[in-house]
C-alpha cells in the first residue's frame, strides 16, 4: 500500500504497514496534525486506521496532542481480530475528528472488536455506510 497524507506543514509517504505495540495497522499516526486520509482501501490488519494523543517519548500521553484529523472516502473491511475486541476498523483519538463518506464492510470472521472506536473530542460522523459489526460503535 502506497499513502500520500497532506498535511498543510509537510507531505509524508508512507508504503507498506507499521507495526505499533504489536499490533499491526494499516495506517498510524501519532502525533500528527491536520491529516487528511482520503481515498484508500484499508483492509487485512489488527486496525484499518488507528491515531492516537501521545507520541511515547514520555509516561505523560499528553506529550503531543493530536489535532485535526479527516477520514473521509476510504473503505474499510476486514480488519479486527478474531476472537479480540480490542482492534477495529478504525481506533480515533483526536481534538477534532471528521469521519465521513467512508464504507465499512464486514470485519473478519469471528472478531469482536468496532466498526468505529473513537476516544476524541469534537467527533463528527456522517453520511457513511456502516455494516452491522458484533459491537457496533465504541464511542
Amino acid at each position: 500500500m502506497k499513502v500520500l497524507l497532506r498535511n498543510p506543514a509537510r507531505e509524508i509517504e508512507l508504503t507498506g504497514r507499521r507495526n505499533v505495540n504489536a499490533l499491526l495497522a494499516e495506517l498510524s499516526l501519532p502525533r500528527e496534525s491536520h491529516l487528511v486520509i482520503r481515498n484508500n482501501v484499508l483492509t487485512n490488519c489488527g486496525q484499518g486506521f488507528y491515531n492516537w494523543t501521545g507520541d511515547g517519548s514520555s509516561p505523560s500521553w499528553w506529550a503531543a496532542q493530536q489535532r485535526n484529523t479527516t477520514i473521509s472516502g476510504n473503505h474499510f473491511f476486514n480488519n479486527s481480530r478474531p476472537g479480540s475486541y480490542l482492534e477495529h476498523q478504525i481506533y480515533t483519538e483526536s481534538d477534532g475528528v471528521v469521519i465521513e463518506y467512508n464504507r465499512f464492510g464486514p470485519q473478519r470472521p469471528g472478531a469482536w472488536g468496532s466498526q468505529i472506536k473513537d476516544r476524541s473530542i469534537g467527533t463528527i460522523i456522517r453520511y457513511n455506510i456502516i455494516e452491522q459489526a458484533y459491537a457496533g460503535w465504541d464511542m
